[in-house]
């Protein structure tokens, strides 16, 4: 079990002086759109000290991590980040907390197999390494290493002697490729394996740019099967893509928590040996589980009772009443001061449109009834106990997709059974969602979003806002 861990996000690595610290409450305190020159989420209020806290905050970090089950952060280095660059100290850091703990570090090398000198690539990873030899996590006595080719080459085919030898020189400072245990990305929709994943140990797949219907996820896991090999089973919890300095670029709506519970889901159907949560910390594409300002500790929680699950652990086991509401952080109609800052779609990857929806994700001890109010409607629904999930979706009509933006069409929504309950409507309006968990007469759970959905803004943001609330319960 281990997590996408990013290099230009480590907890610890940041200065006072780094404008989203010195000005925390002023970007990321009002519930507004952060501007532009910063990234739409950062460290969670309660945590915004561990961005300035050293060693001692990545090693807090780590501990955040250990408790919540997870063994391992699949550290991004790249070509040029070791000996020397910005990213040259935090990376160490990373390494040194993981020296001294049970959560080791699994190095993900993505790099271009035509414009980077792989031979010299491997030997400033491993000089790094060597220093930090109780950081890697091994697997059947080797270490566990992720490699993720970002070049054309793969696309028209890298031949496999070429590929074996770009391996054996990454890696030769560990024997070659039979020295270490290799997961390889697979491109997404790959239909076969080719270069590099020729010679893995098994095989992984970046999806977060994928939506709710998780169709790059199935693809990968069909090639796995029918080649016969290990599957890295990846689970992401969205994708909105705003890098500081940048408009929005691309968008993958997953419905809230739809897409990361559905994908824990099918984790648990198939018992997989190897999960990558993606990710850790990605604070400018949205797909972050650290808490964050946006997220709180929503998806962390989720992320923590699905791993118990896998290991056994009941579907009772969690001990506390809790409810979740998500949404994005603008309706679609949101007036924005520049009207061409907004997402991009991509049809040959997704077939779910922007829409307007709320998530409300309830975790109980006994069955209760939901309330749910946003703006003037409100909406009512009885739930089991369990794990139970109730989406609100404004949904378009079906069309014919146009152009290489996604439209509405057969599969594109979730549809209401066994856990999941879907309520379709004609608007969502922008307002502050708000819900009560109802038990007996009695109020069980009450729960306010973090921030009102909004009807306008400087750029279109759709950041997925959650909130959690709960309440003791007896562990049943």
């Amino acid at each position: 079990m281990f997590v996408h861990y990013m290099h230009c996000y480590v907890a610890g690595s940041f200065t006072e002086a780094t404008p989203q610290v010195a000005q925390y409450e002023t970007f990321y305190g009002r519930g507004l759109p952060a501007p532009i020159s910063v990234e739409s989420q950062w460290f969670s209020i309660e945590d915004m000290q561990a961005g300035t806290g050293g060693i001692e905050a990545t090693r807090r970090e780590f501990d955040l991590m250990e408790r919540n089950g997870i063994n391992a952060a699949g550290l991004l280095i790249g070509p040029g980040h070791l000996p020397r660059s910005k990213f040259a100290e935090p990376l160490r850091m990373v390494l040194a907390a993981a020296s001294t703990s049970p959560v080791k570090v699994i190095p993900e090398l993505w790099f271009d197999a035509d414009k980077v000198n792989a031979a010299a690539y491997g030997r400033d990873v491993a000089n790094v390494l060597k220093v930090f030899p109780d950081a890697l996590q091994r697997y059947q006595g080797k270490p566990l290493f992720l490699v993720s080719h970002q070049t054309p080459t793969v696309d028209r085919g890298l031949r496999p002697p070429r590929a074996a030898a770009l391996l054996d020189d990454l890696f030769a400072e560990w024997g070659g490729r039979a020295g270490v245990f290799l997961v390889v990305n697979t491109a997404g929709g790959a239909k076969h394996i080719d270069g590099f994943a020729r010679f893995a140990d098994a095989l992984g797949c970046w999806v977060p740019p994928g939506d709710w219907s998780g169709r790059s996820t199935r693809t990968f896991v069909e090639l796995a099967e029918a080649e016969r090999m290990k599957a890295v089973f990846p689970v992401a919890s969205g994708f909105y893509q705003r890098r500081a300095g940048l408009v929005p670029w691309e968008y993958a709506n997953a419905f809230g928590a739809a897409r990361f519970i559905d994908a824990w889901n099918e984790v648990i159907a198939r018992k997989s040996q190897f999960v990558e949560i993606q990710t850790w910390n990605d604070f400018s594409e949205d797909s972050a589980v650290v808490p964050t300002n946006s997220h709180g500790t929503a998806f962390l929680d989720l992320a923590r009772y699905f791993i118990g699950r896998l290991r056994g652990a009941g579907e009772l086991s969690f001990g506390q009443e809790t409810a979740m509401i998500f949404h994005p952080r603008q309706t679609t109609r949101a007036l924005l001061d520049d009207p061409a800052a907004t997402v991009r779609q991509y049809k040959w990857r997704n077939i779910v449109p922007t829409v307007d929806y709320v998530d409300v994700v309830t975790l109980l001890t006994a069955p209760a009834q939901v309330k749910l109010s946003i703006g003037s409607a409100s909406f009512a629904m009885d739930v089991g106990a369990g794990l139970s999930e109730w989406i609100i979706i404004a949904e378009p009509p079906i069309v014919r997709p146009k152009g290489d933006e996604v439209a509405a069409q057969p599969g594109s929504f979730p549809v209401s059974g066994g856990f999941r309950t879907v309520t379709r409507v004609e608007k969502i309006d922008a307002a502050m969602p708000r819900v009560e968990v109802v038990r007996d007469g009695r109020a069980v759970v009450e729960l306010t979003s973090r921030s009102a959905i909004q009807d306008r803004g400087p750029y279109q943001d759709l950041t997925v806002i959650a909130t959690k609330a709960e309440a003791m319960a007896r562990r049943l």
